[in-house]
């Protein structure tokens, strides 16, 4: 994963100083919405999976 990041990137924080580290995360739920009105309706992952 931090092979992936530093090509991508161009910069590999492992060379940079020790206490940079490395996370995965995966999502179970994302929502978006702008204002209180959009709030129904804008879940658009669930479960790990894209509902939209």
């Amino acid at each position: 994963m931090g092979d992936a990041f530093a090509a991508k990137d161009g910069w590999d924080p492992r060379k940079d100083h020790p206490s940079y580290v490395f996370f995965q995360v995966t999502p179970e739920v994302v929502q978006a919405w702008g204002t209180v009105p959009e709030m129904n309706g804008r879940t658009l992952m669930r479960e790990g999976k894209w509902l939209v």
